[in-house]
């Protein structure tokens, strides 16, 4: 198989070489047996012991000597041409600029050199542009780089390195309809008779969240491998990260498609379908509020809901907006006549000053913010709230809720509402 270079960002050449098909006189039903039973096997003890019957040279480890054969190995066998072949991984040898490297890393030698980041799964063994396959064929850091550098995630400006401006664009949007299209419930129930359950539990796994990544890593590198993913996207998508990448007019063309509005999931997702997840969307903001902020709510609304239109989780969902179209912000308790916001603070996830320092780490389910960091985005969130929307906030501290606070004179000297 020879890759093509024309609209990669790099010139190397890869030509990938298959195994070779081991023609024979007969496939007699014994080797047929022999060869299910290879195929149907995931231990790789009975693979090895199976091989003694299958005629087929298997490559040499480079590490431990033992001959290659791991437990997603798969023999095909053709009875009309009378052909056997390896067909996992399926390529023996890569040649790279002319160099060839072979496949000599048998699975036990692989998994114990990554013990600490084991591969996700088995497919991750062969792969060209990852360290799993560079361990698997041996070759070089530099020519590593090379492939690397021909693979591309599928990206708008990706699509368009690759194939040129009037070529990328119509593949951008064959691309996007596709996935459109793969990722409703209509398809997957068509195709696998998923119910409702069965999707949203599949959406819940695709989510890059800490209680997924210890699912697929274990708890230390789940955890390690989504802190590192907050810190990504603290930096990703900050406003100067934005602009220096992008340009300012672009950026604010970026934030308002992203913004979570009505208007941009109908155009999105059509009418019906946009009305259907917008709507998710806002139910889904709900379930993020603490229980005890809840209870203070209804405490103060008994009197402040005689007078005021107020919004909180429990009472009729927190009360939404957008800033400029580039940040979707729902409030803790929301008086709309009076343009008054009310932030319950946890001690932890908002980093009590009474109880931390400015470098420590307070948020037991978000190591990578200090107590300063924190105290600085709470900070820049009302300040915006003021700027954008002339949106006052009073903040009321758990500690404080928990040690007594008269909810009348709160009324009365916080918010300067007479009762």
């Amino acid at each position: 198989m020879r890759k093509s270079n024309e609209f990669y960002h790099s010139s190397v050449e890869i030509i990938e070489h298959p195994f070779e098909k081991i023609y024979l006189d007969e496939l007699n039903e014994e080797l047929i047996k022999n060869i299910n039973l290879f195929n149907s096997s995931k231990d790789i003890k009975e693979k090895q012991n199976l091989i003694n019957f299958i005629p087929i040279e298997f490559p040499i480890c480079r590490f431990c000597g033992e001959k290659i054969i791991n437990s997603n190995f798969y023999i095909t066998y053709n009875i009309k041409q009378k052909y056997i072949q390896l067909y996992v991984p399926y390529i023996y040898c890569r040649e790279i600029d002319h160099k060839k490297y072979y496949l000599s890393c048998c699975e036990n030698c692989l998994l114990k050199h990554f013990e600490d980041n084991p591969p996700k799964a088995q497919k991750y063994y062969f792969m060209k542009a990852n360290k799993y396959g560079q361990y698997c064929y041996g070759y070089s850091d530099e020519e590593y780089h090379k492939i690397c550098s021909m693979t591309v995630a599928v990206t708008h400006n990706s699509m368009i390195k690759k194939w040129g401006k009037e070529l990328g664009e119509q593949k951008w949007k064959e691309y996007r309809d596709k996935q459109s299209l793969t990722n409703k419930f209509e398809y997957k129930k068509e195709k696998y008779g998923w119910d409702k359950d069965k999707f949203n539990e599949f959406n819940k796994s695709r989510a890059i969240t800490k209680k997924n990544q210890i699912i697929k890593y274990g708890e230390e590198l789940g955890e390690k491998y989504f802190n590192d993913y907050v810190r990504k996207q603290q930096i990703t998508k900050s406003k100067e990260y934005m602009i220096n990448k992008y340009g300012e007019e672009r950026t604010k063309e970026i934030n308002k498609t992203k913004a979570q509005t009505l208007e941009n999931y109908i155009k999105r997702l059509g009418e019906e379908e946009g009305l259907k997840q917008y709507e998710l969307m806002l139910s889904h903001h709900t379930n993020y509020f603490s229980k005890i902020s809840q209870k203070f709510f209804d405490e103060i609304d008994k009197y402040i809901s005689q007078k005021y239109t107020t919004y909180y989780a429990t009472k009729n969902n927190e009360y939404g907006i957008n800033l400029h179209n580039s940040d979707y912000i729902r409030l803790d308790y929301f008086i709309l006549e009076l343009n008054l916001c009310i932030e319950f603070n946890g001690t932890y996830f908002h980093a009590d000053p009474r109880f931390f320092n400015e470098n420590d780490y307070p948020n037991p389910h978000n190591k990578v913010l200090t107590a300063k960091e924190i105290w600085e985005n709470d900070n820049n969130r009302y300040k915006r709230l003021k700027e954008c929307r002339n949106i006052d906030t009073v903040v009321v501290w758990e500690y404080d809720y928990n040690n007594g606070i008269d909810v009348q004179k709160f009324i009365k000297e916080q918010l300067n509402i007479s009762l």
